[in-house]
């Protein structure tokens, strides 16, 4: 993080490993909401997000990209306030960098969402799976990095870079204030993600700089 996106406030007492990014997605939203409770989401994107939010007994609210793939900020104001007339818990599953699009969200866009979350009482879960994989040209901003992001999650994985996808493992980032929320989540979650896993995000991340150099070229 530090190295790549010069993140250097990335708490690692503030981590959980999970088994991976969505069933990490779905057990954040057993931490911080109740059934019924309203998740946002910005078609188009990526399909499972739809999926696994209903499996888990949430609804969906859609804020739809710009025509030209960014995030809508009056979009979203709108479909936070609805959310959080309709439940107490509203929620925004952001896809940074979005899928399929593959727009990198500029710092001043996540700004946007930072505040109208804060505004409208609205936890953001950050999928930042493809941060490693953005190309010159383009800027990846972590979402915990962002001034108002505080009690907000983000969750990583070196699946989509190392092509590690059939080696299951994530890892959960919480803020400052969403920490105590993290800290609840049942033992056995971690327990979840293969060892070998594991083994292998962890060489990708502190040993394969150079091999993810060649793939973006």
């Amino acid at each position: 993080a530090a190295r790549r996106w010069s993140w250097r406030g990335l708490d690692v007492a503030h981590t959980a490993v999970v088994p991976d990014v969505m069933a990490g997605v779905v057990e954040i939203l057993r931490l911080i909401t109740q059934p019924r409770d309203v998740v946002v989401v910005c078609p188009p994107v990526y399909a499972p997000f739809f999926a696994f939010v209903t499996h888990a007994d949430r609804r969906i609210a859609e804020a739809p990209l710009t025509p030209d793939g960014r995030l809508d900020i009056d979009n979203l104001d709108v479909a936070f306030r609805r959310a959080r007339v309709a439940c107490s818990n509203p929620v925004f599953l952001m896809s940074n960098p979005h899928n399929p699009t593959g727009v990198a969200h500029t710092r001043t866009e996540l700004e946007c969402v930072a505040a109208l979350a804060q505004l409208h009482g609205v936890r953001v879960i950050s999928d930042e799976i493809h941060a490693p994989l953005v190309l010159d040209g383009a800027t990846f901003t972590p979402y915990l990095s962002v001034d108002g992001s505080d009690d907000a999650f983000a969750l990583f994985s070196a699946t989509k870079a190392w092509n590690l996808a059939g080696l299951k493992a994530a890892v959960v980032v919480a803020g400052p204030t969403a920490a105590t929320d993290l800290a609840r989540m049942p033992e056995e979650i971690s327990h979840g993600p293969s060892h070998l896993g594991v083994i292998a995000h962890t060489a990708a991340f502190r040993d394969a700089s150079e091999w993810l150099d060649d793939l973006l070229v």
